[in-house]
């Protein structure tokens, strides 16, 4: 699940606070943000960070001082990539697109359909696990591909499931 993150002090983990972006909009207003039912979004000076889709969208009001990658935003208006940086009001808040891993079917045409870690074909519905690198993998009782070793053999990253993928300010 795309997430916002921000840190309180310094760059170390535990100084984080992690907002995650469920369906409803998030209101930013410097060191806070919060989800908001959609019919109370007119709120004046308040960015609104919506997911459309599989897309995140950063919405400013015309009189807003907000930076995105430090520059302004002229048409009030950003489709947030992963790590794009938000400052505002004093404050800077990163983004993150990465899911945390977990087990789903295998859709058809996915691309590429072989695990990297067995090297066997990946059968359309078959429980799988995309790894924040785009790989998939197998993870069945009989081919636990995904969690057979500690980290991804693609991108090293760990390969603990349902956790959320580590965050990692000088990437």
């Amino acid at each position: 699940m795309p997430r916002l993150l921000r840190f309180l002090t310094s760059h170390r983990l535990e100084d984080m606070v992690e907002v995650p972006l469920t369906d409803l909009p998030l209101l930013i207003d410097g060191t806070n943000a919060a989800a908001v039912e959609p019919d109370r979004l007119a709120v004046a000076g308040k960015l609104v960070l919506c997911r459309c889709g599989d897309k995140c969208v950063l919405l400013l009001p015309p009189s807003s001082d907000a930076l995105v990658n430090g520059s302004p935003v002229p048409a009030g208006i950003r489709v947030l990539a992963h790590l794009d940086s938000i400052d505002v009001n004093g404050a800077s808040w990163r983004f993150s697109a990465e899911d945390p891993p977990q087990i789903v079917p295998f859709l058809a045409g996915t691309s590429p359909d072989v695990c990297p870690r067995c090297r066997q074909r990946i059968a359309p519905g078959a429980a799988a696990v995309r790894c924040a690198c785009g790989n998939w993998f197998h993870q069945t009782a009989e081919l636990p591909c995904f969690d057979y070793a500690a980290a991804c053999p693609v991108c090293q990253r760990a390969t603990e499931l349902g956790t959320p993928v580590p965050f990692d300010p000088e990437d």
